[in-house]
């Protein structure tokens, strides 16, 4: 059974860079041993209307501000946003 770990980000999340590569860094400056392949699950917080993609596949946050993908029902490889967002973000990879 693999082990998982929870991390958390809550900044600016900058228009068209991959937030993985991001976690990932940030995880890995942690404990350089730390085995990253993918976000398992997410949760987001932004303001509604915030324009992201998953995976590549295009979302519009929905009015309530909160976007979440339960464990491992995909593998996200990236997550991006399309402008400059004030974000929290709760990720187990």
């Amino acid at each position: 059974m693999a082990i998982c770990k929870l991390g958390a980000y809550h900044d600016v999340c900058s228009a068209n860079a991959n937030m993985i590569d991001v976690f990932r860094t940030i995880e890995t400056e942690k404990d350089i041993h730390i085995h990253f392949p993918c976000v398992r699950k997410i949760a987001i917080e932004a303001p509604p209307e915030t324009q992201f993609t998953v995976n590549d596949v295009d979302i519009i946050m929905p009015s309530t501000g909160i976007f979440e993908l339960g464990f491992g029902l995909i593998d996200i490889y990236n997550l991006v946003f399309a402008t400059d967002t004030e974000a929290n973000i709760v990720y187990m990879f």
